[in-house]
């Protein structure tokens, strides 16, 4: 898809998950998605980098991560570490 919004029109009816893989690079419109995904029962599945290679917020993901009181569950990890991730670096 290339707009958040397109997500609704590419479901099936008998959907009841969707994952958003890179949920950074979409427009604001993914919040009101999920939030309407969410609403009529469908479980929701976000994973996304919430800072970029300079630590600052990345895209919508501050917000997503705002909504995690409706159950979004956003974790970071680093490859065969149980240490937290530290943040990636730029070139």
């Amino acid at each position: 898809v290339l707009r958040a919004a397109d997500i609704l029109d590419a479901l099936d009816p008998l959907t009841t998950v969707v994952a958003i893989d890179e949920a950074q690079f979409f427009d604001n419109g993914i919040i009101a998605v999920c939030d309407h995904l969410a609403d009529v029962g469908i479980r929701v599945i976000c994973a996304g980098l919430d800072l970029d290679f300079r630590g600052l917020p990345f895209g919508p993901m501050p917000a997503l991560l705002d909504a995690g009181y409706r159950g979004f569950l956003v974790l970071r990890s680093r490859w065969r570490s149980p240490a937290p991730a530290a943040p990636m670096q730029g070139p």
